[in-house]
Parts: C-alpha cells; sequence; structure tokens
C-alpha cells in the first residue's frame, strides 16, 4: 500500500474520531452537563480509569465531551468489525439488572451485590436464603448451629486476576434488602450478639468464648483451640486477601510513574514522609500498613468552586523481593480539599495522610512509591528496604511499634480493611515521620503474640514497661506521663494502646521501647521506635 493511500485512510480515521456528534447536537443546553455527569458518575464508575477520568475531567466542550465517550467504548470494543459494541450492551445489561434486582433504599447499581454483577456478570450459582434459616457450623468456624440473618453466596468458576472458585457472601445484617460483602462467615450469624444461645460447638465445651468470637470476626486473627480450627487460619487470610482483589484498582494506567521506578530515576522535588508497620494476620501471615504523609504547603491547590480548593497527588507503589519479583503494585490518588480560610492560615495548613494495607509473608523487601503533583507537576521517588521477620515457634514476639498523633473509635460501617482502623475498632492517625513537639502527647500501639496461660488459673501473666533512650543512654521521665494504658488479651494475643505526654528537657532524636515480660514462661519481648522530639 502507497503512503498516499496510508495517510488518505489515516486522514478519514482521523475525521470519523473527531466528527461533530449528532446525538449531542439533539441535547438541550440543559440537559448536557447533568448527561455528561451522570455518564460519568454512574454509567462507567466502576470500569473508567484514573487516567481516563482526569482527562474527561480536563475537556471543555461537549463535543470533544461526545468525542471522549465514543472513543472510550471503542477501546473496549471486543470485536470492531461487527456493528455492535459488545462489551458496552453487555454493560448496560447488567446495569439494568442491577438496578432491576438488587435496590433497596438506592439504586441496585449502587449496592455490594449490584457492583460485583456489573465488574463481573452473573455468577455460575446463587444460594440464596431470603428469610434466614438454621446454620450448622462447620468444625473450623466452631461446629454447632445458629440462627441466620437473610444471605446469599455467589459462586465464580474463575474470575480473571483473582482466580478459580471464588465464593463471595453477602448478608443483610439490617433486615432492609441490603446485602452487604462479608469478610467473616460470623457476620451472618443472627444470634452472635444474643447471649446463651447460637454458641459454637467449642464454646460449648469450653474450649473457646463468645467475646473472642466477636472481637475477632475471622479476620485478623483467629484464636480459640487450633487442633479444631486448624483450617480456619488460612481461610481467614483468603477471605482477607479477596476482599482487597475484588475492590483493588484497573490495571495499571499511571505509566508515567511506572517508568519513573523502571528507570531508577529519583527525584525530591514534592516533600513527603514514608512509614510502614505490621501485625501478624494469622501464623506466619501478616498485614503490612505503608502510610504517607504530605505537607499541604508543597501541594498544588486550585480553585474547583466558591471557597473550595483542591489537590491531587497520584500515587504508584511496587513491592519487590530481592530477587526482583514483583510481591505487590498498587495505583492510587490522593485527593485534598481546603477552604481559602485553611489555605490561608498563617500556622500552617497541616498535612494529609494516606495509608494503604497489603497482605505479605516473612521475607525481605524492597518498597518503591512515587508521587505525582497533577498541578504542579512536581514528582518524588521514595525507597525503602523493610524486613518481615518469620515468627518464632511458640515463643514471645510482637508487632511493630506504631506511633500516631491521635487515636479515635471507628466510625460505624468502617471495616478492618479501611485505612488505619487497628484491633479493638480503634483508628490510629499514624504519626508519618515520628516528629512530635516538646511537651505534646503521642499515642502508642503495639500487639504481643504467644502469651503463655497458667494452666490453673487459665489467666495470662505479664509485665509491661515502656522507656525512652537517647543512644544508648536511659532517658529519667515521669511515669505519670502515661496518662491512659489499655491493655487487651484476646486468645494468645495481648493487644496494648496507651497515650503518653513527652515533656523532654532536650530536643532532639530518641528511641521509645515497650517491653512485655511473660512472667509464666520468663521470656520477654520488645519492639521500638525512632521520635523526633522538636
Amino acid at each position: 500500500m502507497s503512503r498516499r493511500v496510508s495517510f488518505a485512510i489515516l486522514s478519514l480515521l482521523i475525521l470519523g474520531a473527531f466528527s461533530f456528534s449528532p446525538a449531542a447536537a439533539r441535547k438541550s443546553a440543559e440537559e448536557r452537563p447533568q448527561h455528561f455527569k451522570k455518564w460519568l458518575d454512574e454509567d462507567v464508575v466502576y470500569i473508567i480509569t484514573p487516567e481516563e477520568k482526569g482527562i474527561f475531567r480536563k475537556l471543555t466542550t461537549d463535543e470533544e465531551r461526545e468525542q471522549f465517550i465514543e472513543q472510550f467504548w471503542q477501546r473496549r470494543d471486543p470485536n470492531p468489525l461487527t456493528v455492535d459494541n459488545e462489551f458496552k450492551i453487555e454493560h448496560y445489561r447488567r446495569i439494568a439488572y442491577a438496578n432491576d434486582h438488587y435496590q433497596s433504599g438506592k439504586a441496585g447499581w449502587k449496592t455490594d451485590r449490584g457492583h460485583i454483577y456489573i465488574l463481573f456478570g452473573p455468577p455460575n450459582e446463587i444460594q440464596t436464603n431470603p428469610s434466614g434459616h438454621v446454620y450448622n457450623r462447620d468444625m473450623n468456624q466452631g461446629g454447632g448451629h445458629t440462627t441466620t440473618f437473610p444471605y446469599e453466596v455467589w459462586f465464580y468458576r474463575n474470575i480473571e486476576g483473582i482466580g478459580s472458585g471464588v465464593e463471595i457472601e453477602f448478608v443483610d445484617a439490617s433486615m432492609s434488602g441490603e446485602y452487604r460483602m462479608a469478610i467473616s462467615p460470623e457476620e451472618k450469624d443472627a444470634l452472635l450478639y444474643a447471649s446463651g444461645t447460637g454458641n459454637t460447638l467449642l464454646e460449648e465445651m469450653g474450649y473457646e468464648n463468645r467475646e473472642d468470637r466477636i472481637r475477632n470476626m475471622g479476620i485478623k486473627n483467629v484464636s480459640g483451640n487450633t487442633m479444631f480450627r486448624w483450617g480456619e487460619l488460612n481461610h481467614a487470610m483468603d477471605r482477607y486477601t479477596q476482599f482487597f482483589q475484588l475492590r483493588r484498582p484497573p490495571e495499571i494506567q499511571f505509566k508515567d510513574l511506572q517508568q519513573l521506578v523502571n528507570t531508577k530515576i529519583s527525584y525530591s522535588i514534592l516533600p513527603a514522609d514514608l512509614n510502614w508497620d505490621y501485625i501478624q494476620l494469622s501464623p506466619g501471615r501478616f498485614m503490612i500498613a505503608l502510610t504517607l504523609g504530605l505537607p499541604n504547603s508543597a501541594l498544588g491547590f486550585k480553585e474547583i468552586g466558591l471557597d473550595r480548593h483542591q489537590a491531587k497527588v497520584e500515587v504508584y507503589g511496587l513491592i519487590q523481593s530481592l530477587s526482583g519479583k514483583i510481591v505487590y503494585e498498587f495505583e492510587d490518588t490522593i485527593v485534598k480539599e481546603l477552604s481559602t480560610a485553611q489555605l490561608t492560615n498563617p500556622r500552617g495548613t497541616g498535612n494529609s495522610l494516606y495509608q494503604r494495607s497489603a497482605p505479605m509473608i516473612p521475607g525481605r523487601f524492597k518498597l518503591t512509591v512515587v508521587l505525582k503533583d497533577t498541578k504542579t507537576g512536581n514528582t518524588s521517588v521514595l525507597e525503602r528496604s523493610f524486613h518481615l521477620p518469620a515468627p518464632p515457634e511458640n515463643a514471645l514476639f510482637t508487632s511493630s511499634l506504631f506511633i500516631g498523633d491521635r487515636v479515635t473509635p471507628a466510625g460505624k460501617g468502617e471495616l478492618l480493611t479501611d485505612p488505619f482502623i487497628l484491633e479493638g475498632n480503634l483508628k490510629l492517625y499514624p504519626n508519618v515521620g515520628h516528629k512530635i513537639r516538646n511537651g505534646t502527647s503521642v499515642s502508642g500501639y503495639i500487639e504481643v503474640y504467644n502469651l503463655a496461660v497458667d494452666e490453673k488459673t487459665l489467666k495470662p501473666d505479664w509485665d509491661i514497661s515502656v522507656e525512652l533512650f537517647r543512644g544508648d543512654q536511659p532517658v529519667d521521665y515521669p511515669r505519670e506521663s502515661i496518662s491512659q494504658m489499655f491493655p487487651i488479651f484476646k486468645g494468645d494475643k495481648l493487644v496494648l494502646f496507651w497515650i503518653q505526654s513527652l515533656k523532654l528537657q532536650e530536643a532532639g532524636p530518641y528511641d521509645l521501647k515497650v517491653s512485655v515480660t511473660d512472667k509464666i514462661r520468663g521470656h520477654t519481648a520488645s519492639a521500638s521506635s525512632n521520635v523526633n522530639v522538636y
């Protein structure tokens, strides 16, 4: 084919892509803004990529928006040779089906069942229990029987990127027709909070207690008689991981950020701090929490409305083993909004916090996080190496020592998978960089595993010490500076949270060390974290 003919065909394709849409011409000026908003916020909200959404928001004319929508569907057309776009037809069929079958005080597409149906289509099998029923638990769930809320179990033979044999459970715990996707099988137990009924077999036999089951909910820790519950240790981790996968972002779209990692370019234009902490989910399985702190004064804010200013930072993260194998990869967008008064506050605009959690196994890893301010173009690459130690068998050990600015109760509806949520329905806002003003309070959190239990009292016995060091030298500070301390024992795990005032004679770097001694076995485990007092 000659170059002249090729150029002519290319010209026709370009003209076709940018020709004025008759459909757009027919829409009145009043209809168009609402039409585009609905398309973006409802029609394609689950399938549009962050990059595409950013481009669409920058378009200035209705003609450009119509052209973008046309090309959006063309990029997803599985067979451009046919007249119909099969992807588009199926997508809108799924929305219509979700609205017809899953509405519950809100449109069906907004519900958890509607969300999953739109993304993955009809399941291969559905087990429905619209009125609840008597439920016989497996032994890895404690055995015994109980009464359930209405629930459904969806089974997919295969979901690309997640795996085969995928089961998703939805529970109507409010009895309102609102089925929420569940992580733990305990969420469908209608008698969970009814004392004296619906006990598990292991509870009836005295091997477990109801309070532990309520606290654990099968996610962060599976306690009790592991002789019977050995299978549940892995099942809980699998459910937790699947919960992440079903909500993970689509294929990485921020290719410019990904390229910065691949080419090892390092920038320090956008200031940011990065922390990592970890807790044990189940034996040999951890959850790592990555927290970013960005000073709002360094972000590029633009006016988005009356008295409102918004900044956006794109995030790309990569965790690799020392051999270079990709263990975890993610992308996200940090969005911060401030009023004019906040933006011009002479005391400063504060910080923006972002946290990402990932399930991990023991080993040594490299973490790379790339940030890009969408307004200024300022970019930063943060690199850390970290080690998740293999837990010693039947020996005392701890999580990392979390350092935070403040702690609040978790909000209604917030899950263990949400940012900043820790055991005991606590929400810890991390102090990224561990920078603490002298005379102010700091919040600490740590988990201790494998505490022994006295054979006679069936209770543990432990001592706790909180120490401050400067270099190798202990620092004498008033013990009454620890105003509140809350130890909670759950199974073989101790959860310790406290609030401490750091009023010191000198500013500078310190080490905060927490030690826990198991008085039954005579073992001690400790964790420490650096704090920078200014």
